[in-house]
């Protein structure tokens, strides 16, 4: 069988026909469209563009947001807030008559990473996006843990910093007010206000050159991903967390004082059983909604 996976990102909608885990045709990439009506009828045109050119007979879908379990509807989506409350998947199967199945997007990340893995495969495997936000996926025995109500995994709002940062959650201190892309932007704008820095690559490289506030920007990322790593190691003890995104890109530069830090706040056992590792795989998204129709990712 060939399922289409599609991958929605708040700028941009990925897809590729995946075949038994692997992705057979080059990636298409479109911009998101920017209201509901667009996006519904542009993913509705991508199904059936997929139809004539791979006879896709099924369809995985990653969308941003929190998904009710009990009826599917999408509660609230951070970066496109014209879904709130939509049924996506009801609204796609009215359209196209293919089997459906639609998740969190960081759920199908995690998914993809898990597919990533030797076999045999890890039976809990954490994977971490650090974008513009955190976001995380928990697989456990091959099926995303979703939780009672689909709320489950929201990693990066675990507290880090008590009376840190506000986040956009509501709360205080969360892991992405300092571990993503906008956390440590927000550290260095701090340190030097109006510098016109605005990625996380871009410091990066100053901080190749030695500039020191833009070293410190990542050394307290890596400190604050550290206890995030400890914290989940805690309550999980998976075999591997993995980590992607943007920020994962500066590599050691944020994972050495990760490690230091998980390791100080963790038994060396736990430290030792649980393998931490960077991955720069663009494509866990669409691997990961494709396996959404497997039996087996489904709970």
């Amino acid at each position: 069988m060939t399922v289409l996976g599609i991958d929605i990102g708040g700028s941009a909608i990925k897809c590729a026909p995946v075949r038994n885990g692997e992705i057979t045709a080059p990636v298409s990439r479109v911009a998101t469209p920017k209201s509901k009506a667009e996006l519904l009828t542009c993913v509705s045109d991508i199904i059936t563009s997929a139809q004539l050119e791979w006879n896709v007979t099924a369809v995985g879908i990653g969308i941003p947001g929190f998904i009710r379990r009990q009826d599917g509807v999408i509660v609230r989506s951070p970066n496109l807030l014209f879904l709130n409350e939509t049924a996506f998947k009801d609204e796609i199967t009215r359209r196209i008559p293919l089997p459906v199945m639609v998740d969190n997007d960081a759920n199908c990340a995690a998914l993809g990473a898990w597919l990533d893995q030797p076999t045999p495969r890890p039976r809990c495997l954490v994977h971490l996006t650090l974008g513009t936000g955190v976001g995380s996926g928990i697989i456990l025995d091959g099926r995303p843990w979703r939780g009672a109500c689909g709320y489950a995994a929201e990693l990066g709002h675990v507290v880090v910093r008590p009376e840190g940062r506000a986040c956009g959650c509501g709360g205080r201190g969360c892991a992405e007010t300092e571990t993503s892309e906008t956390g440590i932007l927000r550290t260095w704008t701090e340190a030097r206000p109006g510098s016109g820095i605005s990625s996380a690559r871009r410091l990066h490289q100053l901080r190749e050159t030695g500039d020191p506030d833009a070293r410190l920007a990542f050394e307290r990322a890596g400190r604050y991903l550290g206890i995030l790593l400890a914290d989940i190691v805690n309550f999980l003890n998976p075999e591997i967390i993995t980590i992607g995104g943007g920020v994962a890109a500066a590599g050691e530069v944020i994972l050495a004082p990760a490690r230091t830090e998980m390791r100080d706040r963790l038994h060396h056992h736990a430290v030792e059983c649980t393998r931490i590792e960077i991955t720069d795989h663009a494509d866990y998204g669409i691997l990961g909604a494709a396996r959404l129709l497997h039996k087996d990712s489904r709970s």
